[in-house]
């Protein structure tokens, strides 16, 4: 799937430390500062994205492990059911 890009020019304000940064990169790596935040936010959102997904399999496992802690009682109570008959 080939996806268009459209880049639109934003002007935004930057700390003294992250304007420092950008520049530093821009320089070291030979890329635009342009370049250098397109790839900053790339890696932020994949860690949002990946933060997202940890936080739900945390979910999932806390759901999973209260199933499992229910069957268990259910289990229990089965066992000991039939060790009073």
């Amino acid at each position: 799937m080939l996806v268009k890009i459209r880049k639109k020019p934003i002007s935004i304000t930057l700390s003294e430390d992250n304007l420092y940064f950008i520049d530093v990169e821009s320089k070291a790596t030979n890329k635009s500062r342009s370049e250098i935040v397109e790839e900053v936010l790339s890696t932020y959102k994949k860690y949002k994205l990946e933060k997202t997904i940890q936080e739900g399999f945390i979910c999932q496992e806390k759901e999973n492990r209260e199933m499992a802690e229910t069957g268990m009682e259910d289990y229990y109570n089965i066992l000991k059911n039939y060790e009073e008959s």
